[in-house]
């Protein structure tokens, strides 16, 4: 018997007097408590051991005016801590003050596996918001005043995905927003997918890059560079390469915000995009997003599909003028295998 209450007793941990630990020390305390079957006085003694040094203080104060009434003074003494330490108003400040606090987080492998530490705050938030007491309070992020502020610590891949989960959600459950719980089943879905072993792949080589073509290409950029700020103080910075060689010339600082904090040797670069255009530097390549809205069949429908993408030089739609000449009924079927073929080609 002796043996199993000093394990129990070994799972108390001395409070900070931390209102962040406030709800879990609690929590834990009163679990000991209750599996202990402790007498209220005794629960006095342990509690006063266990506080924070101003807790404590508290504590001791309240006990000495209760000596008559352990009971009384232990519902005093617990009603005095959740106002200093676990009010919903001091909680929500204290979640909030932990998110704030949270980095932006990059495309790089160091930085994805950050994301179960977000998945850590996201599920202590919801463990608080689970409980009546501070439901209310915490209701803001059922809703994408709470949840936005969340994602935009996340890198703009993953931000675009949860866009894409949450429209599904939405129009599935006919919502105006997914639930909180659902945002942290896909935070941890994201740390799983992005950290796994499984899908690590060998980053894309340029077979094609010439050495003296990098040399040169260098060379132009960093004169360029000089010249600027000799003639007029202007920074050239913010350099965007298809090639790793040209790209590890320049110091980190000279590169594009997102590329500053990229292992070149191992990690895939993010998608760039300039003046509307989406360049893929891994494979350099131009890649365009097409609406999944659905349109006729008809020449009407089909040129407003390839009207929709943004494509300035006719990378991806070619000629379509020929559709002029046909009948209405070669119309549809010209249109149909013309759009089937240009939505392949632009996926």
């Amino acid at each position: 018997m002796m043996v199993r209450k000093d394990i129990v007793l070994s799972r108390l941990i001395k409070y900070n007097d931390s209102p962040f630990q406030f709800l879990s020390w609690k929590e834990t305390f009163k679990d000991v408590m209750k599996e202990l079957s402790v007498t209220p006085s005794e629960e006095l003694d342990l509690l006063i051991k266990w506080l924070g040094p101003d807790s404590a203080r508290q504590a001791e104060s309240i006990k000495a005016a209760s000596a008559s009434d352990h009971v009384g003074g232990l519902h005093k003494i617990w009603d005095r801590l959740d106002v200093r330490y676990g009010s919903p108003e001091l909680i929500e400040q204290c979640l909030k003050t932990k998110l704030a606090n949270f980095p932006k987080l990059t495309n790089t492998a160091k930085d994805y596996e950050r994301l179960y530490e977000l998945y850590d705050i996201l599920c202590e938030i919801q463990f608080v918001k689970n409980n009546p007491q501070y439901s209310q309070v915490l209701a803001y992020y059922d809703s994408s005043t709470g949840v936005n502020q969340i994602v935009n610590c996340l890198p703009h891949n993953l931000q675009e995905k949860w866009s894409t989960e949450a429209i599904k959600y939405k129009k599935r459950h006919s919502m105006l927003y997914p639930p909180f719980s659902f945002f942290v089943d896909f935070t941890y879905d994201m740390a799983k997918w992005r950290t796994d072993p499984s899908f690590q792949f060998a980053p894309q080589t340029n077979k094609t890059s010439n050495p003296a073509n990098v040399e040169s290409a260098v060379d132009l950029m960093k004169r360029t560079q000089k010249a600027l700020v000799d003639g007029g103080g202007l920074r050239l910075h913010k350099i965007v390469s298809n090639s790793k060689a040209v790209l590890q010339s320049f110091p980190s600082e000279d590169l594009s915000s997102d590329l500053k904090d990229l292992d070149l040797g191992s990690e895939t670069p993010p998608v760039q995009r300039s003046i509307g255009l989406s360049w893929d530097i891994s494979v350099d390549q131009f890649t365009f997003k097409v609406s999944s809205e659905k349109k006729p069949y008809t020449r009407r429908g089909a040129l407003s599909v390839i009207n929709s993408i943004f494509d300035p030089i006719g990378v991806c739609v070619s000629n379509y003028n020929e559709w002029k000449t046909n009948s209405p009924r070669d119309d549809v079927r010209i249109c149909d295998l013309q759009i089937g073929m240009k939505i392949s080609l632009i996926i």
